[in-house]
């Protein structure tokens, strides 16, 4: 049995030339399980620098292998919100690696019966909001919004913290186990949680305490971001969309800590998941994102979405790629140029650089730029 004082030794065999010695090595630390951390800040004499990066490297790399070999299964799974949970299981195997701790399913399972037990009648999706959101205190992470920790739910439901997008699939997830629907909506800047249908419908703002909002509300709350060209995020998303978005916040995330390792991973992962066909029934991408085009290699910004092409039959017959009508259909001003494309969304990716783009409409159609993506205004788009 591997004690806390093999740590050190185990560490400097890690860079063995012998590919049977570093295996010998990983599976040492492994067997620690959730223990490790706290078995090295046990250590008598701390893990230099370069210990401690070589130790974090090898494990990074073991665990984003296993997150890289599972994730086609996650594409397989027949139901939304099981890809939803176990998509973020796998967010939680990049980050913490093994735990001894009750597993996601688990602690969703434990939050619902928590919920269940104490409502004192038949569940409904508004009293399950205050439950969450008041009474269990999950609340928006301000302080360290872009770390990414928020984007793992594993982290969320012990901290009681996250981003608008994960405290949404939070409700989303326990109030399927409550015979409820919670739906999420890629609204742009900010995800939203909605629950209802028709004139009933209500959204929820579950980073800012669950507040609820009616659709006419929302120009108020969100200035700039709920004008005619975002209706279709208001709209229920599907999980392929909800967990693209998740992977472009971990992609950005770990690209600000230098976290090459995990970035790439994730990078891998989102890259696999815009070109599934699954995915093609709802908006990837929003107005302000960046996407960079497959086959010809330009980039730039969204600033419209079409829910299927719309563009006449002649303009589709002179497309020499000529993808499905029947998908999202996106307005990109094209960096480096005065050009806007109308692009497929199968032929789109996300550009994760982040760095601004030089157009003479952007002006007019965003008031601003932050964190890699810009803000659009509530112009609508009228070019055709």
């Amino acid at each position: 049995m591997t004690s806390t004082k093999d740590i050190p030794y185990l560490v400097e065999l890690l860079e063995d030339e012998s590919p049977a010695v570093r295996e010998g090595v990983l599976q040492g630390f492994l067997a620690f399980g959730s223990e490790l951390e706290p078995e090295i800040s046990r250590l008598p004499k701390p893990l230099s620098a370069e210990q401690r990066y070589t130790l974090d490297e090898v494990l990074a790399a073991h665990f984003c292998g296993q997150v890289r070999d599972a994730w086609p299964d996650w594409l397989e799974l027949p139901s939304d919100n099981q890809k939803l949970e176990a998509g973020y299981a796998l967010i939680a195997r990049l980050q913490d690696g093994p735990s001894d701790d009750e597993s996601l399913g688990a602690q969703l399972d434990t939050l619902a019966e928590d919920y269940r037990t104490g409502s004192g009648g038949a569940p409904d999706p508004a009293s399950l909001v205050q439950y969450l959101f008041f009474a269990r205190e999950f609340r928006g992470a301000s302080e360290d919004y872009h770390q990414a920790h928020n984007s793992n739910l594993a982290y969320v439901l012990r901290q009681r913290r996250g981003i608008p997008i994960s405290l949404a699939c939070l409700a989303i997830l326990v109030a399927e186990r409550l015979g409820l629907q919670v739906h999420g909506c890629n609204f742009p800047g900010h995800f939203l949680a909605r629950f209802g249908e028709g004139e009933d419908t209500v959204f929820v703002d579950c980073f800012s305490g669950g507040r609820f909002y009616r659709e006419a509300e929302l120009s108020s709350r969100f200035p700039g971001e709920s004008g005619p060209e975002n209706t279709h995020a208001l709209t229920p998303a599907s999980t392929e969309a909800i967990f693209a978005r998740v992977l472009r916040n971990l992609v950005y995330a770990y690209g600000n800590v230098g976290d090459r390792r995990r970035r790439e991973c994730v990078q891998d992962m989102l890259h696999e998941l815009e070109r599934t066909p699954m995915s093609l029934s709802k908006p990837l991408f929003e107005p302000g994102q960046l996407v960079r085009h497959r086959h010809y290699d330009y980039h730039g910004v969204i600033t419209a979405v079409d829910k299927v092409c719309q563009a006449s039959d002649e303009w589709y017959a002179s497309n020499r790629t000529q993808p499905d009508r029947n998908q999202p259909w996106y307005h990109v001003l094209v960096d480096g140029s005065d050009a806007c494309t109308y692009a497929a969304q199968e032929n789109l990716e996300s550009d994760t650089e982040g760095l601004p783009i030089q157009h003479p409409l952007l002006e007019y159609f965003f008031t601003g730029f932050e964190h890699g993506r810009y803000i659009r205004n509530d112009r609508p788009w009228l070019i055709q």
